[in-house]
């Protein structure tokens, strides 16, 4: 498994359920009563806020999407990412691992790569390794399928794209396609991220209509 030491406890994000949870209201979640509001982005209504914010990250990003691009057995990704390697996407209230597994279920077995997202571009998950304080993962999310069994996946910069790239451990970096070496990839800043993130939030903010 990949390490990576972040700084600080801050959090950022908002939680609302997807299309595949309940439409109206689920039970009570980390003491909130959590609700999808369909929000309209790029001229495509979304089922939830959330899914909004994921589809505007990604044009910031530049990752070419789909919005629930076709069924599969069980299952309906929320986003196809267009590129040499593709990738499938799965969006849902996740904010520690348990979660993100359990979203991953449907998203196995379809011999496709698929990346389960949650609440912001990182979470967070701790680990003993002897230490004091042990170690922190802090990873974009999920990644199963095509290969993998299932476990965190990691943000790099691919540097012939210019696009940040999900890695977890293939020879290749999704959606880019582009093999593993220090001349193709580099760290993406954790702030930078949550730069986008936040612009993301704003591009899908409600506003109240005009009158």
């Amino acid at each position: 498994m990949q390490r990576h030491k972040i700084a600080g406890g801050a959090w950022c994000g908002e939680g609302v359920i997807t299309p595949q949870e309940q439409e109206r209201q689920e039970p009570l979640r980390n003491g909130y009563a959590m609700k999808a509001i369909p929000t309209e982005y790029r001229g495509a209504r979304f089922r939830s806020r959330l899914e909004a914010r994921w589809a505007a990250f990604f044009d910031l990003i530049g990752w070419r999407w789909v919005y629930e691009p076709f069924d599969l057995d069980g299952w309906t990704p929320d986003f196809l990412i267009k590129g040499e390697a593709p990738l499938l996407v799965e969006v849902g209230p996740c904010s520690n691992r348990a979660e993100y597994e359990s979203k991953s279920v449907k998203a196995t077995g379809h011999g496709r790569a698929a990346l389960v997202l949650g609440v912001g571009p990182d979470f967070e998950e701790q680990h003993a390794d002897g230490s004091p304080d042990g170690f922190t993962v802090a990873s974009a999310g999920w990644l199963v399928g095509e290969g993998s069994t299932g476990g965190h996946a990691f943000w790099y910069l691919c540097k012939r794209h210019s696009i940040p790239v999900i890695y977890q451990d293939a020879w290749y970096h999704y959606p880019c396609g582009c093999g593993w070496s220090e001349e193709t990839m580099s760290e993406w800043d954790l702030a930078n991220r949550f730069e986008h993130w936040n612009r993301a939030g704003s591009a899908v903010q409600w506003k109240k209509p005009a009158a």
